[in-house]
């Protein structure tokens, strides 16, 4: 185990709304220190050293109140059963909050692409059962009125073939936006403003 104190990655918060994402960044941290068959059933026999460090490992990696309600815990695999216990299906709780926001997402709630961007790729990961293809419907389904053309335009890309993924949308927004900034800079200033430095 490594003897930095800081952790290496986000900590489960004590409603365990990451509690997944949580468990995921635990078993590569464990799986890279060779001990992710510790938590394995039945269960494998590991030194008392390394027992402790993964315990202090995993506090280290847990809300200060989880910390204190599981104090008299000492065995990591006990640790790691009670907190699956009491998170495993958090998902389930979350889901009608997750559902609503899905539904109520929309491009143009968004300053910047990117914004959104990022927004749409957590709940992807959140709802889980969403695909790449949603995410890309989604979004070009979800076009005002006055881009209908350009959603045409892009709905005819993805039947080409020339947007094949979310990303690939993401990127040609984010382009568009972005000479788009570059126009509106160009247009704000005054003809004959810019001095042009010519070659000596």
């Amino acid at each position: 185990m490594s003897s930095s104190s800081r952790p290496e990655f986000g900590f489960l918060d004590l409603e365990g709304k990451e509690y997944h994402h949580w468990v995921s960044d635990m078993e590569l941290a464990f799986e890279s220190r060779g001990i992710k068959y510790m938590f394995a059933d039945p269960l494998v026999d590991f030194p008392p050293m390394a027992k402790t460090q993964t315990l202090i490992f995993m506090r280290r990696h847990i809300h200060a109140t989880l910390k204190r309600q599981y104090l008299n815990v000492k065995d990591p695999k006990e640790l790691w059963d009670k907190l699956r216990l009491r998170y495993n299906n958090v998902h389930d709780k979350l889901l009608p909050e997750l559902t609503v926001r899905w539904d109520n997402i929309r491009l143009l709630d968004y300053k910047r692409v990117d914004d959104f961007n990022q927004d749409m790729l957590y709940l992807q990961s959140d709802l889980g059962a969403v695909g790449d293809l949603d995410l890309l419907n989604k979004t070009l389904d979800m076009f005002p009125i006055n881009y209908e053309v350009q959603a045409h335009t892009y709905h005819t890309y993805v039947e080409e073939g020339k947007i094949r993924s979310f990303a690939d949308l993401m990127a040609l927004l984010v382009k568009k936006e972005r000479h788009f900034e570059i126009l509106l800079n160009n247009n704000n200033r005054y003809v004959g403003t810019k001095k042009i430095s010519t070659p000596q």
